[in-house]
């Protein structure tokens, strides 16, 4: 049977989980991370990690248009906000899309990792801008501003 390994880095590079998950057709990485959590579950450890995920909808932004979808908003105590984000990559590269339309392939490898916001990122990333612009705007805080 193919699987997928998924796995989650804090800011330290700490490892907070890591489950190899069973591969499917056009299974997307929420649906991985759901299963990862099933997995993770034991009668001694009944909530193996815990994690939110918030629903964008789609930009209306000329700027940043199209599907937002769902994002990853915190994995255990760690919570996006407007100076940090889960990164989602797949074999390494960062995805440019969101958690519910990103579909690894057999034998990938999805990694969350916790990062703070620069800039350069922000530039290149029109997508995570915009859930950036819209975290920022929640919480009455303020993108950092370009170097």
């Amino acid at each position: 049977m193919d699987t997928i390994t998924i796995e989650a880095y804090d800011d330290n590079g700490n490892q907070l989980f890591s489950y190899q998950v069973g591969f499917a057709f056009e299974i997307d990485v929420q649906q991985l991370l759901q299963l990862a959590f099933v997995q993770g579950q034991s009668a001694s450890q009944p909530d193996p990690f815990s994690y939110t995920l918030d629903y964008y909808g789609y930009s209306q932004s000329a700027q940043y248009p199209g599907y937002l979808g769902y994002e990853l908003e915190s994995i255990n105590a760690f919570d996006a906000d407007a100076n940090h984000y889960w990164e989602l990559a797949v074999n390494g590269q960062p995805s440019s899309s969101g958690i519910d339309t990103t579909l690894p392939n057999p034998g990938a490898t999805v990694t969350f990792t916790y990062q703070t916001i620069n800039t350069r990122h922000l530039a290149t990333n029109s997508r995570q801008k915009a859930i950036q612009e819209r975290r920022a705007a929640r919480s009455g805080a303020r993108l950092p501003e370009p170097a």
